[in-house]
């Protein structure tokens, strides 16, 4: 196999980044085409994202567009592999805070471009930004002794983790920017449809009134979790006698 035989698309991913650039650049290119998509999907969502947009925000035709990128579905590709900064350096002689660092980049990644959670996912990672984070948080477990898979099956979990917390961030600031603040706090509202004896697990959690709070998705809730997936990776680490 060679690299005729991959699709169009991911050639062009790659061709892209490894290209050597000659002479005066050209005022429109597939990456000024892919930053100005990034910026409307920033600005506006990605429900707003459309080739004709795109082409708007850059004083093109809509079809001047589709020299670039032959569909909508190969743009969103390639905005899901340059959405995603340059990974931190990683430190394989402190695995766990190498992983925390990392697992905290992806973050900003997806709170600097939020849309990045609703990108469909239709297979590994495979762009070279995608598999520069890939290789780093591989990097990060290099000393631990853990086997191949266990690499790749703890930077999946931690991974999956960090895009569904983003993901539920997201989904609540949304909300809270489409509906009226709330006149009753979730507490209230359970204690009006719950009662003790039915319910006695949630009870006792009223009782302490944190459902009284406001139910802003802090960066200490990200930690918890985090946190909790860093010491069951401990565990593993520790107890493979590698």
């Amino acid at each position: 196999m060679d690299e005729s035989d991959l699709p169009a698309d991911l050639r062009l991913l790659w061709e892209q980044r490894d290209r050597p650039r000659r002479g005066p650049k050209s005022a429109v290119s597939l990456e000024s085409v892919v930053l100005a998509a990034i910026e409307l999907a920033d600005a506006e969502g990605l429900d707003q994202l459309s080739m004709s947009r795109v082409s708007e925000r850059l004083g093109l035709t809509t079809m001047a567009v589709y020299r670039y990128v032959k569909s909508k579905d190969d743009l969103l590709t390639h905005m899901g592999d340059a959405a995603n900064h340059v990974p931190p350096e990683p430190t394989p002689r402190d695995w766990r805070g190498g992983l925390e660092q990392w697992a905290r980049g992806i973050q900003a990644n997806y709170r600097a471009h939020p849309w990045l959670t609703r990108l469909p996912v239709t297979g590994p990672p495979i762009g070279p930004r995608q598999l520069s984070w890939m290789e780093a948080g591989l990097a990060n477990l290099a000393a631990t002794g853990l086997r191949e898979d266990e690499k790749l099956a703890v930077i999946q979990t931690i991974h999956g983790y960090v895009r569904g917390e983003a993901q539920f961030s997201a989904e609540l600031l949304r909300a809270a920017r489409n509906q009226p603040p709330p006149t009753v706090t979730y507490g209230q509202v359970l204690r009006l449809v719950t009662a003790e004896d039915s319910h006695p697990a949630i009870h006792r959690l009223l009782a302490s009134g944190i459902l009284d709070e406001p139910t802003d998705y802090t960066d200490a809730d990200f930690a918890f979790g985090l946190l909790r997936i860093l010491d069951g990776i401990d565990r593993l680490v520790a107890g493979s006698g590698r």
